[in-house]
């Protein structure tokens, strides 16, 4: 008797037992529905976009799953930004949610360039909200535009895209195409991220012969300019040109500057020489200046060892040049004659910007 009073009391809790054990879930069926009243944490498929479909904190947007990405962000600008806006980060970090503060993106600076995506909703100032990296930012205005056409943030309208490519300086960066075309409810596919933004672009360049002849003092031949924050913080500026003589009589030495002012060398600093053999008529000439971390930290090739390029080998250290690629420059090619009766000269010159 004794023993069936102990099983029976054992029963119910290996009832119990048996209830807590988790069965397999091999999947799970969802039936298809229209997006329902928002509620954070709700997930659904949406027959809409054929998709699962997910709810999150914010009211305005629907996540779909396996056809979007979104990163959390907090605007701190002082003004809303709109959905559909491109933005990058600034950097600063906001205290309190401790997410990566946003700010309108243009393509007219390399610092303002590196794009992280569209605001997938209107975000008000001092809020967090939702970026779209990559998927369909939906309710924008691309009437006039073709789809499919590649689109690409605008150098002159700050957190806009645009059908044409920019031009030197600005900074050229794909944000995606248009999936469909309306003057309210248009589509357009993100593809951003940084993978869109060319790694070299030409900044500025001249085609035309500039010679020298006669005196033997150093002389300017030209010019070329290096608008302000053309580079970043580790980018690299080449300068690429074609040298050639008239005369083999003597050297003709030719040097490269970095200065506040055009056409002249006062205030410029020296990062490029190369002496011309008496007997060779035609050499490129060219130098490489790198950004370390700053706009003000950089260094070339030594800048005093005549090489017509960086890539020759040195056996003294790089020159230390701390230019300050924050403001408006110039670059500067000049020409000394040893002999009189010679001619330097300087054509196709280019200036590149290598990206990082």
């Amino acid at each position: 008797m004794k023993k069936i009073f102990i099983i029976l009391l054992l029963f119910p809790l290996v009832i119990q037992a048996q209830q807590r054990t988790p069965a397999t879930q091999r999947s799970i069926s969802f039936t298809a529905v229209t997006p329902p009243s928002h509620k954070e944490g709700l997930l659904f498929y949406n027959t809409n976009n054929k998709a699962p479909s997910f709810y999150n904190n914010e009211a305005d947007v629907t996540m779909d799953i396996g056809r979007e990405l979104w990163t959390p962000v907090f605007n701190a600008t002082g003004s809303t930004i709109a959905n559909g806006k491109l933005v990058y980060f600034t950097g600063t970090t906001e205290g309190t949610t401790n997410l990566p503060q946003v700010a309108l993106a243009q393509a007219n600076a390399v610092s303002t360039s590196a794009v992280i995506g569209y605001a997938t909703h209107s975000i008000e100032n001092n809020t967090s909200g939702y970026v779209t990296t990559y998927g369909d930012v939906n309710g924008l205005n691309t009437n006039g535009i073709t789809a499919g056409v590649p689109l690409y943030l605008s150098p002159s309208s700050a957190g806009d895209f645009t059908t044409t490519i920019p031009t030197a300086p600005n900074s050229i960066v794909q944000v995606g195409s248009v999936n469909r075309v309306d003057a309210s409810a248009g589509v357009v596919s993100a593809r951003v991220g940084g993978v869109g933004i060319r790694t070299r672009r030409s900044l500025n360049s001249i085609t035309n012969n500039a010679t020298h002849t006669g005196s033997t003092v150093e002389t300017v031949l030209f010019s070329l300019l290096i608008p302000a924050n053309s580079l970043g913080l580790n980018d690299a500026l080449q300068f690429q040109s074609f040298l050639y003589s008239v005369g083999t009589t003597n050297t003709k030495t030719f040097r490269l500057y970095i200065g506040p002012t055009a056409n002249t060398t006062v205030g410029a600093t020296l990062i490029g020489t190369y002496q011309m053999p008496a007997t060779t008529l035609s050499a490129g000439f060219s130098r490489r200046i790198c950004n370390k971390q700053s706009q003000s930290t950089n260094n070339v090739f030594p800048a005093t060892q005549s090489a017509n390029s960086e890539d020759a080998a040195s056996t003294s250290a790089r020159t230390a040049t701390n230019i300050n690629f924050a403001n408006t420059l110039y670059i500067t090619i000049t020409v000394q004659l040893a002999n009189s009766g010679d001619t330097g000269a300087c054509d196709n010159a280019q200036i590149y910007i290598n990206q990082s």
